[in-house]
């Protein structure tokens, strides 16, 4: 008989389980074959019976599905310990050598599945499910990957107030996947070369990129406000710190500032040196803001709102004093230009394939040069269409086509470019097919249909 539940069953014999008197012999041993084994022996006088334990033990045998791979941040990562032989006593999980301690983000979905909810890079790395029972020990390997990962600012660099004549290291780490490329402005400015500036760049084994700006023997003009940027295909991240100079008010050259007429022109007065007590600007010898439309802020800002070519454009000078009197300045010139106005123009209705067609692309105003080109449905268009055309003067250009065909349909963009903007305007040309006339014609006793 054999145990089960506490109930006695009967042992059913085949060709793998046969009886040998008082003996029960079991071939090819499986595992259902473990349980416990009653022999009960009984006669006129009464019953007895004794029990015997039967352990199947097999070979452990461990992998975990899949052997690798490759996770993106913020995704979810799963694992399953496929174990077989028995018996299995415990299940351990190792990441990189040590004990995984589970938590809300790291559990155990089912007695052999791992699972990572919100895969962080840190993750990424060997795993181990490792089996056990007395006598033996199994272990299966994986690898997770890193896939995807925006840049993320591991180290960055303080604002700060340096000495003049010192050295300075301003240090940028960023991880990410791919590996980001990193540059670095200056007052939003690409790095000055200089003599005195060295930049590198280098790559540790786990994919952090490290950029290091060197200032040896800093000036008061070597100050400003620095920043990294770190940018892969997935996303960017930047860092920005200011690093003040003690000496003098310093600025840097202004460029000119073209703007289009009614739009806001925004021009920043870039300043270094430290301490600095005022920034400002003067047109003209009077001190801004004079009129509503113009915006000076402390950190050396103008704005001049709806921009007008005979109130705005001319020199203006920005102005850096310091506590004890020092003062510095830098002049521009801000220009205000007129951008390109287009007439209306339209193909004639009603035009049919074979007839002369065009149009007239007028630029009533903006400064000069002006650019005209002209495109078909966004395209240049090309030699074959055997398009013709003229630019008349600088404001003037004329697009003929001497007979038209079905291939000369579509929209037709004229586009004028200044130094202010590009503006286009299109028109649509519709070639009608030529017309046809049917008509019936007596030849004898029969009535003969022609077209023409």
């Amino acid at each position: 008989m054999k145990v089960k539940d506490s109930l006695f069953y009967p042992v059913h014999l085949g060709e793998r389980i046969s009886k040998l008197g008082g003996n029960v012999l079991l071939r090819s041993v499986q595992m259902v074959d473990m349980g416990t084994y009653v022999c009960i022996v009984n006669n006129s006088v009464g019953v007895e019976k004794i029990e015997t334990a039967l352990f199947v033990t097999a070979a452990l045998s461990v992998r975990i599905q899949p052997t690798i791979q490759t996770i993106d941040v913020g995704k979810i990562a799963q694992m399953t310990c496929v174990i077989t032989g028995y018996p299995v006593t415990s299940i351990t999980w190792i990441k990189n050598g040590r004990i995984i301690v589970f938590n809300e983000r790291l559990k155990v979905k089912s007695k052999e599945t791992f699972e990572i909810d919100v895969f962080q890079r840190e993750d990424r790395g060997m795993y181990q499910c490792v089996a056990r029972n007395n006598q033996m020990t199994a272990q299966g390997t994986s690898e997770i990957k890193l896939g995807d990962a925006i840049p993320l600012l591991e180290e960055t660099f303080p604002s700060q107030l340096v000495a003049p004549g010192r050295d300075v290291l301003l240090k940028c780490v960023i991880s990410g996947n791919p590996s980001p490329q990193i540059s670095w402005t200056l007052d939003d400015d690409p790095l000055p070369k200089k003599n005195n500036l060295v930049l590198a760049d280098y790559v540790s084994i786990h994919g952090e990129v490290t950029s290091q700006v060197n200032i040896t023997s800093i000036k008061p003009e070597d100050g400003g406000e620095y920043r990294c940027s770190g940018k892969n295909t997935v996303g960017k991240t930047e860092h920005t710190a200011r690093l003040n100079i003690s000496g003098p008010p310093y600025i840097r050259p202004l460029s000119n500032v073209s703007v289009v007429a009614g739009r806001t022109a925004h021009i920043r007065c870039r300043v270094s040196g430290h301490p600095v007590e005022s920034v400002f600007w003067k047109r003209g010898g009077s001190v801004l803001p004079i009129n509503h439309r113009q915006k000076v802020y402390s950190n050396g800002s103008l704005f001049i709102l709806n921009a007008q070519e005979s109130m705005d454009a001319g020199l203006y000078t920005c102005f850096a004093q310091s506590p004890s009197g020092q003062v510095a300045q830098r002049k521009m010139h801000v220009y205000v230009l007129n951008a390109p106005m287009i007439s209306p123009f339209s193909f004639a209705d009603n035009l049919k394939e074979g007839m002369r067609a065009g149009v007239t692309c007028l630029i009533t105003q903006g400064d000069f040069p002006i650019k005209i080109e002209w495109l078909k449905d966004n395209k240049p268009i090309g030699s074959h269409l055997a398009i013709s055309i003229r630019n008349i003067d600088e404001y003037t250009s004329n697009l003929v086509i001497t007979s038209i065909a079905p291939r000369h349909n579509g929209n037709y963009t004229c586009i004028a470019t200044n130094a202010a903007a590009s503006v286009q305007y299109t028109a649509r040309l519709l070639v009608k097919g030529k017309s046809t006339f049917n008509f019936l014609l007596r030849k004898g006793k029969h009535m003969m249909q022609y077209s023409m």
